[in-house]
């Protein structure tokens, strides 16, 4: 359930996760996260494979559902879309998905009016907001303003002087996302960017006063002729850095999340093999009762069979099944319920008697 921030008034949706279900819900919970304290935006850095796609479809149902928002803007380059619109058709048939995409100008019209008169999401490209901006960020002639606007692929807006970073940032927002399978951390001039976008301006401070706090004495640090001073500096500098960008980040590898499911299997095995320990000593004690069980039967008279998971050959049980049935001097058939696989039919017509896990057929 999500934390009520006032609005909602429906459940959380619950979805039916798809196999990769545990590398999910940490990518819902982090989009959340960030709504919840007031975060207006962050990086979802997962690598490429690790559902990005599903966990922002997700998190938009999740925040529908409890009308805690309304409209949407999705950016991304052309190839994406169909498994973008595949994916939202999937997961979330009934949620309002329009395309601002194709040649007809009155067809994208309508497409972004009926989502901004109402609700929903957009999805649009890179391509069509170098030219249309202006009027994704208008409706009725009004300024109109997303709740969210997600950019996937969004190192295209790396540089903060190019045409289409200008666009994106031109969009009226209360919210931002950026999704992105590159390592953010590895440049930091770009590193910035991507957070100065997505947090519009309020995280990391203006370009040229990151370049002097961080990126100089970072670079400075790495380099083979660097001081001491300069590399504690450095290093003090850099731990500085991901503390304050930690919380608007979340990056998993490929490697990380198979290392975590692996621990997890082993956590499950070490489980089951407990598991396994206590039905095996369950069927030592079984096997003992049964053993005293034929002694005092077989001392007071009775000529005894016995079928139990110690018979494992199909043509054994059914000999001993068929014996039973045929041969009246057995007045006694003592087996488990647990021997199971091959279903038992015993048609004599004398009474059955259960006790506990075992079967008396007299």
């Amino acid at each position: 359930m999500l934390p009520n921030k006032g609005t909602s008034r429906k459940r959380w949706s619950s979805l039916n996760w798809p196999s990769a279900s545990t590398r999910l819900p940490k990518g819902v919970s982090f989009l959340y996260g960030l709504y919840r304290d007031g975060r207006k935006g962050g990086i979802l850095a997962d690598d490429m494979g690790l559902g990005k796609t599903i966990q922002v479809i997700s998190f938009l149902s999740g925040m529908y559902d409890n009308e805690l928002i309304k409209h949407t803007l999705l950016i991304m380059p052309t190839s994406l879309i169909t498994n973008w619109i595949k994916e939202f058709s999937r997961w979330t048939p009934g949620m309002r998905v329009k395309e601002f995409h194709g040649a007809s100008k009155a067809e994208r019209t309508r497409s972004l009016e009926k989502v901004q008169r109402r609700s929903g999401v957009v999805i649009t490209t890179y391509n069509m907001l170098l030219n249309n901006w202006q009027q994704l960020s208008s409706y009725q002639g009004k300024e109109f303003c997303w709740d969210y606007v997600i950019l996937d692929e969004a190192h295209k807006i790396k540089n903060t002087s190019s045409k289409t970073a200008k666009s994106a940032s031109a969009i009226p927002s209360k919210n931002r996302v950026l999704l992105t399978g590159t390592p953010v951390q590895n440049n930091l001039r770009e590193m910035w960017a991507l957070f100065d976008f997505a947090c519009q301006g309020t995280l990391l401070g203006t370009g040229k006063t990151f370049k002097t706090e961080y990126e100089n004495p970072i670079t400075r640090a790495r380099e083979k002729d660097a001081t001491p001073g300069e590399k504690a500096l450095g290093s003090r500098m850099s731990d500085n850095l991901m503390a304050i960008i930690k919380p608007y980040f979340l990056r998993r590898t490929k490697a990380e999340v198979q290392r975590n499911e692996l621990c997890e299997k082993e956590k499950l095995l070490s489980s089951e093999n407990a598991v396994d320990s206590g039905k095996l000593a369950f069927l030592v004690a079984l096997l003992e009762r049964l053993r005293e069980e034929e002694r005092i039967l077989n001392n007071r008279g009775f000529k005894v069979l016995r079928l139990d998971g110690t018979i494992t050959q199909i043509t054994e049980r059914e000999r001993l099944i068929s014996l039973f049935q045929k041969d009246r001097s057995y007045s006694v058939f003592l087996l488990t319920t647990q021997v199971g696989g091959v279903g038992i039919t015993l048609t004599r017509d004398e009474d059955l008697l259960r006790n506990e896990c075992f079967h008396f057929q007299i």
